[in-house]
């Protein structure tokens, strides 16, 4: 399952719900069902407003009901979004091992999302320290998922990287 986004409140009579959601407009109309709470409802109708999605959710129609209808929203695997080319959920290249040029160096253990940048923390192996780095132009050469691999450009890197003790 995808997290994508979180209801917070439900919105009017008519059981929508306002969320914060994570993916753009176009991502997220695309979506046909969502769960929440372990429940799956299928999407009636998506509309985006004041930075907030708001989600109608077929067989929710007042407000009661949507109002109970707060927390994380996922999406499963089936139903993800499709992404354009070069762009990936996060969740695909968590775990991955990271090359500098072709040796490798550690496995990608989490990207932190601070607005600016997306920052790779990647723990270390084989002796190598663990290190962080911002998705920069030119510091990432590939994304390899066929061969779980994210090949990195060691002249970009020590430009950018924060190496730990």
């Amino acid at each position: 399952m995808l997290k994508i986004g979180k209801a917070i409140r439900a919105h009017g009579v008519r059981g929508e719900i306002k969320a914060i959601c994570g993916l753009d407009q176009s991502e997220a109309k695309s979506i046909e069902a969502m769960i929440i709470n372990s429940t799956t409802y299928q999407v009636e109708k998506i509309r985006f407003g004041n930075g907030c999605a708001y989600v109608k959710f077929k067989g929710v129609d007042d407000r009661d009901v949507a109002d109970a209808l707060r927390g994380d929203l996922f999406v499963d695997d089936d139903n993800r979004p499709s992404l354009p080319d070069g762009t990936y959920y996060i969740d695909e290249l968590v775990g991955l091992y990271v090359y500098i040029d072709s040796e490798r160096v550690g496995v990608l253990r989490e990207i932190l999302q601070y607005g600016a940048a997306d920052i790779y923390c990647i723990d270390g192996i084989d002796g190598h320290k663990n290190f962080m780095f911002p998705h920069k132009l030119g510091v990432i050469e590939k994304h390899d998922l066929a061969n779980k691999s994210i090949i990195l450009s060691g002249i970009e890197l020590e430009k950018v990287a924060v190496y730990e003790n």
